[in-house]
């Protein structure tokens, strides 16, 4: 074996490395059971989840900004007034859904924004902006969901 000054670097194990027979294989004692890793794996689902909102926290900000945005944009090209009030109606409630932490708010409308773009391309047949928006709305329905 190599002389110990040269395995100092190596860290310490935190647990015995001992091998224990388990039916017809050796398993570490230092490896979780499978009861172990299914307690720790929703653990550490939520903390990568929460990482995953928390450092995005402004998504759903700059969802409803396009929302009403495009809303008001498609009033401006094309005179339909649905489209702005539509638009304008979501992006207040997304963005109240935000502040007031109701966050099933903002799921909701980004549900129904999902079905009103597929609906609108359905009808259409044309992907932007109906297909770019329920895609856009979609995304968000399942970043609000997770």
């Amino acid at each position: 074996p190599p002389p110990p000054a040269m395995l100092a670097f190596l860290p310490a194990a935190p647990f015995p490395s001992r091998a224990v027979l388990s039916g017809s294989a050796f398993v570490s004692a230092a490896s979780p059971t499978r009861a172990a890793r299914r307690a720790i794996a929703p653990a550490a689902a939520g903390a990568a989840r929460m990482s995953l909102i928390e450092s995005t926290p402004f998504l759903p900000l700059v969802y409803a900004a396009l929302v009403a945005g495009g809303g008001t944009f498609a009033a401006v090209k094309s005179g339909s007034n649905k489209s702005a009030i539509s638009g304008i109606i979501s992006g207040v409630v997304l963005t109240a859904g935000y502040f007031t932490g109701k966050i099933e708010v903002a799921q909701v409308t980004a549900a129904l924004l999902t079905v009103v773009f597929i609906a609108r391309l359905v009808k259409t047949k044309k992907a932007m902006p109906a297909g770019g928006l329920a895609a856009l709305s979609a995304g968000m329905f399942v970043f609000i969901a997770r």
